[in-house]
């Protein structure tokens, strides 16, 4: 497990069947000062080098309310926590079964029981995804997923309906809970082109909508300069 503090400066529940509440917004963060940002994945040794034996086994181990409690007693006002960042979706996703993905389902719902853990203890949520690491997935799931070949000129039609199908997912199982989703990555707007981006291989005005359509209340940031998709730089 990798913990990264996170400081800030700026100037300015339960489970689903519960009743409606108002949604979180990003323009809460503005009071916020002190955050720490955390990184799991399955493919993390523990401290003594020892790897997980399986992608259920590694998240069955998470002790969430022990960990929510230690943040807690630090003092820190919210917390950013990695999802899609490789091959990690921390939650049992519908999308991964449809896409025929299912050997990458975890069974635990990572996601919302950080969520509902923190909010017990009034700390906001902000999810950080890499949208672009075609390079994790295997041969077999890049055929699937329309991304065997990253380069210039390749029809990206299909990958860009899985990632629109994935971002719709988070934003309707969490949206209303969090105050945002932050990006890693260059969106492939760089001339070159690398194992994992090209130019064109993310429509980044298509995935704006979808996720703004189902969550309206959430700021979206990336790693670069303000783009379709996003709205600031934070790095």
């Amino acid at each position: 497990m990798l913990l990264f503090l996170v400081v800030t400066y700026a100037t300015s529940q339960d489970c689903y069947a519960a009743a409606p509440v108002k949604p979180k917004h990003y323009r809460d963060i503005f009071s916020k000062r002190l955050g720490l940002f955390i990184h799991w994945n399955e493919g993390m040794s523990d401290y003594e080098g020892n790897l997980p034996e399986s992608r259920a086994a590694y998240y069955a181990s998470l002790d969430i309310e022990k960990v929510v409690e230690e943040i807690a007693a630090m003092g820190f006002e919210y917390v950013i926590l990695t999802n899609y960042h490789g091959r990690a979706i921390m939650y049992p996703s519908a999308v991964l079964k449809k896409w025929g993905l299912e050997h990458l389902i975890v069974p635990r719902d990572v996601i919302g029981e950080m969520i509902e853990a923190l909010a017990k203890r009034g700390i906001d949520f902000i999810m950080f995804t890499h949208p672009l690491l075609p390079g994790v997935f295997s041969n077999e799931d890049r055929a699937k997923l329309g991304i065997s070949v990253v380069g210039e000129g390749v029809d990206y039609t299909t990958w860009n309906d899985f990632t629109n199908d994935l971002f719709a997912e988070f934003a309707e199982r969490y949206g209303d809970r969090m105050l945002g989703i932050g990006f890693d990555s260059t969106f492939g707007l760089m001339k070159h082109v690398s194992p994992n981006e090209s130019p064109g291989i993310l429509d980044l005005a298509r995935l704006r909508e979808t996720i703004v359509s189902m969550a309206p209340n959430l700021v979206l940031y990336g790693l670069v300069d303000p783009t379709e998709m996003t709205e600031f730089k934070l790095k």
